[in-house]
């Protein structure tokens, strides 16, 4: 079982084989980020230190960067030339533009509410020289955390737990209780292109598509 079997802090889930479904939904999902990094390491090219905000080893790895440090609020193993760090990027203990790049994948609309959003955003904008954010567009057809297309048009329903344990990809494979639905969903917040505007406002914000709809907003400074 890889540790991508168990999404959302759902330590408690028995291990579970692989599907079909599983694998072409991670097939998608490496599709995407390899498209998005892309020709990333002219992007870092004259850039010597990064701080990836609950990042992981694994873009670094295959783009070929290391030496990065990686901030999160739960320890995590990783190759020695990375630089691990447990702590809340909320309030880190860096000063002013002590990195040359501050990264971030897919991690601020896990944060929790729209305040936590804005203090990870300032402490993102203040540690780096450089800014980059990438997160999922709140209005893409296809919700990434609950693995299900269309549950954003009818938002309302992802509050009731019935409609998440037996409507939603996430809900049928893993059978999260109502307490892990409901940490999880206090934690999840996605962003529209306005709000994106008023979290980095020195900063471009680029609209990543797919289908002509705008899968992902990335914030670059």
């Amino acid at each position: 079982m890889s540790e991508r079997n168990v999404p959302f802090l759902l330590n408690a889930a028995p291990p579970k084989a692989d599907t079909w479904t599983d694998r072409l939904l991670w097939s998608l999902s490496g599709y995407f980020r390899r498209r998005r990094f892309s020709g990333f390491d002219r992007f870092l090219s004259g850039i010597e230190s990064v701080i990836d905000f609950g990042g992981t080893p694994d873009i670094w790895l295959s783009i070929g960067r290391r030496e990065v440090v990686l901030l999160n609020i739960d320890e995590q193993p990783a190759p020695a030339d990375f630089v691990v760090m447990k702590g809340d990027a909320r309030k880190t203990p860096f000063p002013d533009h002590a990195f040359a790049l501050a990264f971030s994948n897919s991690t601020i609309e896990h944060v929790g509410t729209w305040q936590d959003q804005q203090a990870f955003a300032k402490e993102l904008c203040r540690v780096g020289k450089r800014v980059y954010c990438q997160t999922p567009a709140r209005s893409f057809f296809f919700e990434p955390h609950y693995f299900t297309p269309f549950v954003v048009w009818v938002g309302f329903l992802l509050k009731r737990y019935w409609f998440v344990r037996y409507f939603t990809y996430y809900g049928l494979r893993w059978q999260p209780s109502r307490t892990q639905v409901k940490d999880f969903q206090s934690h999840l917040r996605l962003l529209n292109y306005s709000e994106m505007q008023q979290l980095f406002p020195n900063c471009s914000i680029r609209r990543e598509r797919f289908l002509g709809m705008t899968k992902a907003y990335i914030a670059i400074r």
